[in-house]
């Protein structure tokens, strides 16, 4: 370890970008990133095969500019830390992979990184020349848990009411239409893509929800009427006595 603290190689591969920093002490030395987001753009999100196969072509790229950015050698190296999660698998397991090979060749301690705790860590590796003052409070949100928490308790809440429906021996049409809602939102939140998410949370909101409810229930009802529009009925003509002709002026006999 030279002055200035340990020098340390970060990878980072949880999802499509390939990450790639060194730091000494809480100075940034280097900061590669390599992005895949290309390759994922015609499928609407991340598809977690082709970032993993990804990582495994720019990881060795990136480790190379890096070192070169930060103007040192693998043996100066004094530890290695990885991203170990949370993040798909498969990418996780090629910088797993890569950062074990490394710490074994170079008879380096590794470090596991939870993907989350890096991001308010990184925070102290700031160049404005101000410091974190220290405790502090971090709050982190994350789309996915937030989605988890909305289609448990939005779903619950339909499952209540339906079994409410039954009890009462009533015909459960609402009912349902929001339960396959609220099943539909979470597939939705399911799937790569930020398109997907925002309909997903669209559809367990409840008052998007009943928007929408509203509208498959129009759709459906048009359909099932042969998509024929609704007319009104034309109001009957008015009758006139026998033998006269309308707008003709009668005279009491």
């Amino acid at each position: 370890m030279t002055g200035g603290g340990p020098l340390v190689l970060g990878i980072e591969t949880s999802c499509d970008e390939t990450g790639i920093g060194i730091v000494r002490g809480t100075t940034m030395l280097a900061n590669v990133i390599a992005s895949s987001m290309d390759e994922h753009a015609r499928y609407g999100g991340v598809v977690p095969e082709i970032a993993a196969r990804a990582h495994l072509e720019a990881l060795g790229p990136a480790l190379t500019a890096a070192l070169a950015e930060a103007g040192v050698t693998l043996a100066e190296l004094d530890a290695i830390a990885v991203t170990s999660g949370p993040g798909l698998s498969g990418a996780l397991m090629v910088g797993v992979g890569a950062a074990k090979a490394l710490a074994v060749a170079l008879d380096k301690p590794i470090y596991a990184i939870n993907h989350l705790v890096g991001h308010v860590g990184a925070d102290v590796l700031r160049d404005d020349g101000t410091d974190i003052q220290l405790p502090t409070i971090a709050l982190l949100i994350a789309d996915a848990l937030l989605g988890a928490a909305l289609f448990r308790r939005e779903g619950r809440r339909a499952w209540r009411a339906l079994r409410v429906a039954l009890n009462e021996q009533r015909v459960p049409g609402r009912e349902v239409a929001d339960g396959a809602l609220v099943v539909l939102g979470g597939a939705l939140l399911l799937t790569p893509g930020f398109v997907t998410d925002v309909f997903g949370v669209l559809c367990l909101l409840a008052p998007t929800r009943a928007l929408l409810r509203r509208l498959l229930t129009g759709v459906a009802t048009r359909q099932l009427l042969g998509g024929a529009p609704r007319q009104r009925p034309t109001p009957p003509a008015p009758s006139t006595p026998h033998g006269v002709i309308e707008g003709e002026i009668v005279e009491p006999d």
